[in-house]
């Protein structure tokens, strides 16, 4: 009777451990679709309710200033944009891919303040250029290929001599290195974390360096920290970036659309 018992136990692990592979194989990677299909993660994101540490820290040490175009891509509940317009005399556009985000975000507009959807896998063919292009906590929803495009629209979008301020999760994050985390690694960068259902493309120092170097970016500063982030039982190790649009360069023409 044990022996009949314990055999059938280990036929269901087996079933269950097929089912979730097969569920994993089939796990579509794109970050629109784990972003878009996801009603909580939308909730989480607009329950947001206080400004970011970087949103104040580039107030403080002035890299927002008054006169300045600013370009958000990800806004999600807009806090961060409303708080760059209220600080300074500038002229901020938040944009995101999703409809309700972009209405919640919508009631926080003001004169110096507006939002729009803007699918960021096409290209931006925003006018004018902006000043400073703003992304936090975005890029690890991208693969390789992916980020080269979206750098690519970046430096296109930006003034000559533009920034390009981004936060994303690096390679020493409790997901990419806990041994409790299983961690199974796909194409284009992305690392499938079958515990949380998504993916993520960490990345460390000399990723990001070589990226932006390719793209026409000068790293001005870049540092870790580490922050709580939405419901996350742990702290998130972020990489923070402010990077200069080098001028007279030419980027290489990079076609292949996030969609692709």
């Amino acid at each position: 009777m044990v022996y009949n018992n314990m055999r059938y136990f280990v036929i269901i692990i087996i079933i269950l451990l097929s089912i979730r592979n097969c569920y994993c194989s089939n796990k579509s990677l794109s970050p629109q679709s784990l972003i878009k299909d996801n009603n909580a993660i939308s909730s989480i994101i607009l329950s947001v309710n206080q400004v970011s540490p970087l949103a104040q820290k580039l107030f403080k040490e002035n890299f927002i200033f008054d006169g300045q175009n600013i370009l958000s891509i990800g806004a999600g509940s807009g806090i961060d944009e409303e708080y760059f317009s209220k600080k300074c005399a500038v002229k901020v556009l938040g944009t995101d891919i999703k409809d309700e985000m972009v209405d919640y975000a919508k009631t926080k507009s003001n004169q110096n303040l507006e939002f729009k959807k803007l699918n960021i896998t096409k290209e931006f063919n925003l006018e004018p250029k902006f000043n400073l292009i703003y992304a936090r906590n975005l890029l690890h929803y991208f693969g390789n290929s992916q980020l080269k495009f979206l750098l690519k629209e970046v430096f296109k979008t930006l003034r000559h001599d533009g920034r390009f301020v981004f936060q994303l999760k690096s390679k020493k994050d409790y997901y990419f290195n806990s041994p409790d985390i299983i961690r199974e690694f796909r194409e284009d960068g992305f690392v499938f974390l079958p515990q949380l259902g998504y993916s993520r493309n960490f990345l460390n120092e000399r990723e990001i360096k070589s990226l932006l170097n390719e793209f026409g970016f000068e790293i001005e500063i870049m540092y870790e920290s580490k922050e709580r982030m939405y419901t996350d039982e742990h702290d998130s190790n972020l990489l923070t970036v402010i990077a200069k649009k080098r001028e007279n360069i030419k980027v290489s023409n990079y076609k292949t659309s996030i969609s692709s």
